[in-house]
């Protein structure tokens, strides 16, 4: 569900993550913030809502973002 979208500018979404056990239980809100640059834009991305006894969900998302990023940097270098 999208919480905020501010055009070329910011995209906040709900990720939520039912789970039976509490470590993965995840309610989370993502955000996209996009600012230009000198040589392009700046791309951030933030994952907010793990609890202090998630560290498997965090880590599991870490990796996931870096594999996520990784394939978008490899995507828009087509593009341009």
């Amino acid at each position: 569900m999208a919480l905020l979208i501010e055009p070329n500018s910011r995209l906040s979404y709900r990720w939520n993550f039912a789970h039976d056990d509490p470590a993965f239980d995840l309610e989370s809100v993502v955000i996209f913030t996009l600012a230009p640059t000198v040589r392009g834009t700046h791309l951030r991305v933030e994952q907010l809502g793990f609890r202090p006894y998630q560290k498997q969900a965090y880590g599991g998302a870490k990796a996931g973002w870096r594999q996520f990023l990784k394939r978008l940097e490899q995507v828009l270098a087509n593009v341009s």
